[in-house]
């Protein structure tokens, strides 16, 4: 006999309960049925090491890379900043006339006297740079060839000593152009110690300045 209830399944709420049970073996099918792909979805603890490792190798490189990039910017400030100091042809004037006339009126300017000044020399670095050189020889003693010393450094643009040799000297003494034999006598009597620590106290340097010439429109010059 028929009681007046309806059947549950007929029910919404049974429909509902049908339809998600249906839902729940449908997805259990899908996960059996698929299980292996769903695994290669998700990597591996080895490949997650392996993707690690790979990464840290990068930023390793990286680094080595930036430290490398750091370098360079740094050389290339310290190269900038030399050339400010630098012989430049565009400003300066040409590096073989005033380079001598540059030693000239450093040592002019400090009342001193060079036995020689060669002409000046050039040689390429590279395209728009070379150096220039010049020979210098000086006879004096030690008070003025410091002061020669001290007046290359000074100069502007920059000059440097390429080389220095300083060496005992026989001093120029002039007395001994004009003494007469009646003069020697009495020097030899009164004035020998004085003379003898003057030639004691010669030097003779012979050195050589240079500069670093950036090149009026990059034109090279010397061998």
């Amino acid at each position: 006999m028929s009681t007046g209830k309806p059947h549950f399944l007929r029910t919404p709420y049974g429909k509902l309960t049908l339809a998600l049970g249906f839902m729940v073996l449908s997805w259990i099918y899908l996960l059996l049925h698929f299980s292996s792909d769903f695994g290669n979805l998700l990597p591996s603890e080895e490949a997650v090491k392996k993707i690690r490792s790979e990464v840290a190798k990068e930023k390793k490189e990286f680094e080595n890379l930036d430290s490398k990039k750091r370098a360079a910017d740094a050389v290339k400030k310290q190269y900038q900043a030399k050339l400010e100091n630098c012989w430049r042809e565009e400003v300066d004037g040409d590096v073989i006339l005033g380079l001598r006339q540059l030693i000239e009126n450093a040592a002019k300017n400090k009342d001193l006297k060079l036995d020689s000044l060669g002409s000046t020399r050039t040689s390429k670095i590279s395209n728009g740079l070379c150096f220039a050189e010049l020979d210098i020889s000086m006879t004096a003693d030690l008070k003025q060839i410091t002061a020669l010393l001290t007046a290359v450094e000074e100069c502007k643009p920059a000059v440097y000593w390429k080389r220095v040799d300083i060496r005992p000297g026989i001093m120029r003494q002039r007395q001994q152009q004009t003494q007469t034999t009646q003069t020697v006598n009495a020097a030899r009597r009164t004035n020998a110690p004085e003379v003898q620590q003057d030639t004691a106290s010669a030097l003779r340097l012979w050195g050589t300045v240079r500069v670093i010439c950036v090149q009026k429109n990059g034109e090279g010059k010397g061998q």
